[in-house]
């Protein structure tokens, strides 16, 4: 932590509030006190608490206090969250974990005051890329060393992951955010998570968290070894095109080794990361102490491993394990989620962004038509699940590594680049295991922003023709757009995917196209998904509330389509909409 500032003045009288509900969620003013402690700032907030910056004058050091946000909608449910986290992490004195330093509870509710670490989540720094080989070893020893702390004293974390992890300015690893921890000896009765109901991160939780079983301390480790994997290799080795396709990878997918996607990482750590992602909690290291210190012997350029090596079966998963996940019933609020089977004949297809060749600015416009384009083709034929671009956001890689990464069956790999007054697209499916070009095909169009809509066509006509083996839903590829109000979709679609689009302005153009074009289906998926992206963020009711009706409008106009459906469902997860994730998974499985 760096030294702390002098504080303001002492505030005037009617300055200084209590612990007071009426206090605006979002952020209490500068200056007004939660307690005894003056708050100086938000630091954030998410869908079960807000954190401040604060100072307390006694022990003249700045806190971070965490409180339940006002317009939670399970406010008691949280409050009780809240005191197991305190509770669970106030006992535990590590370097490793952040400490906890006082309780603040009332008639109104609960407040945690916490030591105020400097730095940026691990999840920030995995935003720039993978980690040097060194820095990460010495994060994942500091974890597993906290967790070894927490476990000695029967405490499992259930939530670690990248956003959970303070790096400090010195590079130091931290724990935080105990929320979901329980004590292992907690009687299932008084548990806050009754048996079967899923609570975590998906992508980082283990297969028995997921199909909703009691855990262990070797839960924890499996979110460790998901951790080391996205520090070595910058992406998840499970995460999905939405909660279902990540749990399916949960119960189905070895990802590839780290060592070959990172080959400077030693063999004898990478085995130690698939140890840790073994479907069975038995296969997997003995302790969070066992993974330090083998953490520790590569961190010293050692092979020494404190364990052998269990030998891997080269063939499919835990039978046990797989089974637990896609027979599980999954539940939330008490209610069955049945886990969704992917066709044995579907296929995972990886969309990269077009390559533009050429400064002509119509021809990026043009990139922008042929993905929307790709996407809505492929969705539209029968058993082929299309992965957007985004998922690679910041990587570059051949289209067999990108396919290798994700798991992809295919890539579609597309470039457009000036031919005279026109422009050429050409498109190709490789394979992803090999990197063998499966199927061609390149045409002249014009790019010119009046004929996208044609564009459009001549992709979805084409690309259709490349998979002869899969039934296409014709009715799928109706735009159902006037062209002017397909072009400004393409130019919103375009700045979004680039990361400089105001969210907020480009869902009120949306909303404009919908006006002239409400049969326009991509606009209104779009729509939900940029209203769903603003509730994340914002936690404001409204904008979740948009983002359903927009999909009801989706689905009204497409009722066989799957995405209307898969887009809901992703919505009312976030949303704490329980009875609409259950309604919405049961259609998905019809």
């Amino acid at each position: 932590m760096s030294e702390a500032k002098r504080p303001p003045e002492a505030p005037t009288e009617t300055a200084i509030l209590p612990f007071d509900p009426a206090l605006p969620s979002g952020g209490a003013p500068e200056g007004t006190f939660l307690g005894a402690y003056r708050v100086e700032s938000l630091l954030g907030k998410g869908g079960m608490g807000e954190v401040f910056l604060a100072w307390d004058d006694r022990l003249k050091r700045r806190v971070a206090i965490k409180r339940i946000r006002r317009d939670s909608s399970s406010v008691s449910n949280l409050s009780k969250r809240f005191l197991q986290e305190a509770q669970a992490a106030a006992g535990l004195n590590h370097p490793a974990i952040v400490q906890v330093h006082d309780l603040l509870e009332d008639a109104s509710g609960v407040a945690i005051v916490m030591e105020h670490v400097e730095g940026r989540t691990l999840a920030e720094h995995l935003s720039d890329g993978p980690l040097e080989l060194p820095l990460a070893l010495r994060l994942a020893r500091e974890v597993a060393e906290g967790l070894a702390a927490a476990h000695a004293a029967g405490i499992v974390h259930r939530d670690l992951k990248a956003g959970n992890v303070i790096v400090t300015p010195a590079g130091h690893a931290k724990i935080l955010d105990f929320g979901l921890a329980r004590r292992v000896s907690t009687p299932p009765g008084e548990s806050l998570t009754q048996h079967g109901v899923v609570l975590g991160t998906y992508h980082a939780m283990s297969p028995e968290q997921a199909s909703g079983r009691e855990v262990d301390a070797r839960s924890d480790l499996f979110s460790c070894g998901v951790l080391l994997y996205e520090m070595l290799t910058g992406r998840s080795p499970f995460l999905g095109t939405n909660a279902l396709d990540t749990l399916k990878r949960l119960a189905t997918v070895e990802p590839p080794p780290v060592s070959t996607i990172r080959p400077e990482v030693p063999a004898r750590l990478s085995d130690l990361i698939e140890r840790l992602l073994e479907k069975d909690p038995d296969d997997r290291p003995g302790s969070a102490a066992e993974v330090a210190a083998a953490l520790g012997a590569n961190q010293a350029g050692t092979s020494e491993d404190p364990r052998p090596s269990a030998p891997r079966s080269p063939g499919l998963p835990s039978r046990m394990a797989v089974a637990a996940l896609l027979a599980a019933v999954l539940t939330m609020s008490g209610t069955a989620w049945v886990l969704l089977h992917r066709p044995a004949e579907s296929l995972r297809v990886l969309v990269q962004q077009p390559e533009v060749k050429g400064d002509d600015p119509r021809l990026a416009l043009a990139a922008s038509g042929v993905l929307a384009a790709s996407l809505n083709t492929l969705t539209a034929l029968e058993g082929v699940a299309p992965l957007e671009p985004r998922q690679l956001a910041g990587t570059e890689e051949t289209a067999g590594e990108a396919a290798k990464s994700l798991a992809a069956d295919e890539v579609l790999v597309a470039t457009v680049e000036g031919a005279g007054n026109l422009g050429r697209v050409t498109l190709r499916r490789v394979a992803g295991s090999e990197g063998r070009v499966l199927w061609t095909d390149a045409f002249d169009i014009s790019v010119e922003a009046r004929d996208l809509r044609f564009l459009a066509d001549a992709v979805g006509s084409r690309l259709s023709r490349g998979y002869p083996d899969r039934e296409l839903r014709e009715e799928s590829l109706e735009l159902g757009a006037r062209d002017e109000d397909y072009t400004a979709f393409l130019e919103i679609k375009r700045r979004v995917d680039s990361g400089k689009a105001q969210l907020e302005a480009e869902l009120a153009r949306l909303e404009g196209i919908l006006r002239t074009s409400p049969r326009f289906l991509q606009a209104w998926i779009m729509a939900a998904a940029l209203s769903q992206t603003l509730f994340e963020s914002t936690r404001e009711i409204s904008y979740r509330d948009r983002a359903l009706a927009f999909v009801r409008q989706a689905r009204a106009l497409a009722p066989d389509d799957p995405r209307p459906l898969q887009a809901r469902f992703n919505i009312a997860l976030v949303g704490d909409r329980p009875e609409i994730a259950r309604e919405t998974l049961a259609q998905l499985e019809e």
